[in-house]
């Protein structure tokens, strides 16, 4: 991944959001109605943050988890 402006990308050059059901996901481009595609930031215990948050959570879905 790379942080660039507060913009993530994956290796695809796709963007790094929060869909409008507040998945985190990636697509190129980002989903109309995405609620954010900026505003992240590296911590210094490296992890991720969205605008003052480093609170992500998961939940499984047949196989995977997703991440909100």
């Amino acid at each position: 991944l790379t942080l660039s402006g507060g913009i993530l990308k994956d290796q695809a050059d796709r963007t790094g959001y929060v869909a409008s059901d507040y998945q985190f996901q990636f697509d190129s481009p980002p989903q109309a109605g995405a609620i954010y595609t900026a505003g992240f930031s590296y911590c210094a215990n490296n992890s991720l943050a969205l605008g003052g948050s480093a609170i992500f959570f998961q939940c499984w879905s047949g196989g995977f988890f997703n991440l909100y």
